[in-house]
This record gives structure tokens, sequence and C-alpha cells, in this order.
């Protein structure tokens, strides 16, 4: 379903993210592999932004909105890779590429979690200015 231009419906702000990698696999496929396969189903996404409250990412599979997802975030400043579930609330193609564009919202995510979320995006915040002030004139 196309996103309504206008109205934003978010409760957190969404943060573009540099050195974030993105993994992801339906959710009922997690509980099929849970005690067979390490990384069976797994597919690579791109992270383009993320916040507390979901993320958005670019992937070569298109998604149906309402699926039910597990998203594994890995970047340098984590000392283990994060996994969430999450539900897809949009997917849209992008024009002129073999990708989509894919909206999701994390669900039943702890304190905890949510904060360490928080923390790589102020992170990677820093990071990117840091290398654009770096950048010659």
């Amino acid at each position: 379903m196309p996103r309504r231009e206008g109205i934003e419906r978010r409760r957190y702000e969404r943060r573009r993210v540099n050195d974030c990698h993105l993994y992801y696999r339906e959710k009922r496929l997690a509980n099929l592999f849970r005690r067979g396969q390490q990384g069976a189903g797994i597919l690579p996404g791109f992270a383009v932004d993320l916040s507390e409250g979901g993320a958005q990412f670019l992937s070569k599979e298109k998604e149906e909105e309402g699926k039910k997802i597990e998203i594994f975030l890995d970047a340098p400043s984590l000392p283990e890779t994060l996994k969430m579930t999450a539900v897809v609330r949009w997917c849209e193609k992008v024009p002129e590429r073999n990708a989509y564009r894919i909206g999701v919202e994390f669900i039943r995510m702890s304190k905890d979690m949510a904060r360490t979320i928080r923390s790589l995006v102020d992170d990677s915040i820093v990071r990117g200015m840091k290398r654009e002030t770096r950048k010659p004139h």
C-alpha cells in the first residue's frame, strides 16, 4: 500500500543510519529453523533509516503489508547483533531499480532494546557528522 503523503503517524523520529547492516526473514520461517540450520531463510536488506519504533530498508524482495518478520541489525558500535520482531507496514517498488522500499514497525520491544537502538542512531549521526567535517572542500 502506498504511503499517504503529508500524514506523519510515527511516534519516533527516524534518522538515517551509517555502517548498519540489516538482514531479515519471515517470522514463521524463524520458528521452523530455530533448531535447524542457522541463517536459513535470511535475506539481505540495506538500512535506510531507523528509530526505536521501526525502520525503512531496501530489499530485492517484495513483502506483503501485515507480514511479521524478524530483523537482524549489526553495526560496529554494537557488541552483538540485535534481533527484533517487526510488522511490514508498507512496501513500494523503487522506480527503475530492481528493489523495494519497505517500512516496518517493531513490536514487543523491550526498553533496553529501544535504548540500544536510540544509541545506535545517535552514534551513527555523530560518525556521519565527523565524516562530513573531514571532507576536503
